[in-house]
């Protein structure tokens, strides 16, 4: 069994980073809920769980019941560490299952708070960047993990029995790497190995935007209700100044997924 003290580092891992990159200043409450969903996504990912909600729960569990807190008491000590005073926090971490081991990740997670990075006043080099780049043919990487998403819905918390269907082609001429139809729903999902620069993760992001729009012209030409959902899976974890620009456009993004 994974030890209490690994679900509840990475669940404050997560929220560094979205504390890191929080421009529009969201609530605490707010970004503990996305890291918990994170983490929680990647361990259904990893066949940890057998559906989101238990997966949910459970991680939700670590940073509360489990701790013997209420989950407004975890807020409060991640506040202070925030803050820059991690001293209740590191204590109580310290008394938890699996600490010994896991001493050093603490240390250094916990050793100075984390800086907010400046705003950018806007993402011309990278948007150049991403227009001029040029893919070339799809790699063993990225073949790998577009089959195994397609295989594992549950890494994007849909229903086990759904199959995706890689390189589904659309009126417009594109094709989505996987395709879930969920009921009336329909999952389009773009994915982008390890390997794949910045500026790919870039331009996929607006692949997102623009399939999701496609789809629902799609289905309204089929004379179907639009319900459409397009999204990045990222092998690797998502650059943190990209965090921002994904929540401008509001595309959702699921980083650090590991095909098995």
């Amino acid at each position: 069994m994974r030890p209490l003290i690994e679900d509840v580092l990475d669940v404050l891992q997560e929220i560094r980073i979205a504390y890191s990159a929080n421009s529009s200043g969201r609530p605490l409450s707010a970004l503990r809920q996305e890291a918990v969903r994170a983490v929680a996504a990647r361990e259904l990912a990893g066949h940890r769980f057998k559906n989101r909600d238990s997966a949910e729960k459970s991680i939700h569990d670590a940073c509360a019941r489990r701790l013997n807190l209420q989950v407004s008491d975890f807020d409060a000590l991640v506040s202070r560490w925030l803050s820059g005073d991690p001293s209740d926090l590191r204590s109580l971490l310290l008394t938890v299952d699996g600490s010994v081991r896991n001493r050093s990740k603490l240390e250094s997670l916990l050793a100075a708070p984390p800086a907010a990075t400046p705003t950018p006043q806007n993402y011309k080099d990278v948007l150049s960047k991403a227009a001029a780049f040029q893919a070339g043919g799809e790699g063993q990487e990225h073949r790998h993990l577009k089959e195994f998403v397609a295989r594992n819905p549950q890494v994007l918390q849909l229903p086990a029995g759904l199959t995706g269907t890689t390189e589904y082609p659309l009126p417009s001429g594109d094709c989505v790497d996987v395709l879930f139809q969920n009921g009336g729903a329909w999952i389009a999902v773009e994915v982008k190995s390890r390997r794949s620069p910045e500026a790919d993760v870039v331009r996929d992001i607006f692949q997102c935007v623009k399939y999701q729009a496609v789809i629902e012209a799609y289905q309204t030409s089929l004379e179907l209700r639009p319900d459409a959902r397009a999204l990045l899976i990222l092998e690797a974890q998502l650059p943190q100044r990209l965090i921002r620009l994904k929540d401008m456009l509001g595309v959702e993004v699921l980083d650090r997924v590991t095909p098995v």
